[in-house]
């Protein structure tokens, strides 16, 4: 099975909440990067439409997952306190982020067996 890397046509987002979405992500490593809390970082999206805000700060806590458990091992309790979050936020956001590449696997592997069987 070949895993197909994400691309924009993947995105449920309009070519303008993409722009705000990237804009928020920059700006969220930013602050977090100066040394913010995540919620003090967080707060700087106040102006931002809050279903497509929620669905940035949920993105951007598993994006500091990947970069900094997956690909450079630390610790999830390391990532809590360095962000000034619960343990648990950070356990969670992991578990869901585990669940979402589950998923998406899932979905390849049924399409790729499709593809080879019809």
């Amino acid at each position: 099975m070949e895993f197909r890397q994400p691309d924009e046509s993947d995105s449920p987002l309009t070519d303008e909440q993409s722009k705000i979405y990237e804009e928020a992500i920059a700006v969220l490593r930013e602050e977090t990067d100066a040394g913010y809390t995540f919620d003090k970082a967080c707060e700087r999206l106040k102006d931002i439409e809050p279903e497509l805000r929620a669905v940035i700060i949920d993105d951007f806590l598993k994006i500091l997952i990947a970069e900094d458990h997956f690909g450079s091992g630390k610790g999830l309790d390391d990532i809590a306190l360095c962000l000034g979050l619960p343990y648990e936020t950070v356990e969670t956001a992991r578990a869901e982020m585990l669940e979402e590449v589950g998923q998406e696997m899932a979905v390849q592997y049924r399409k790729n067996i499709a593809e080879t069987t019809h």
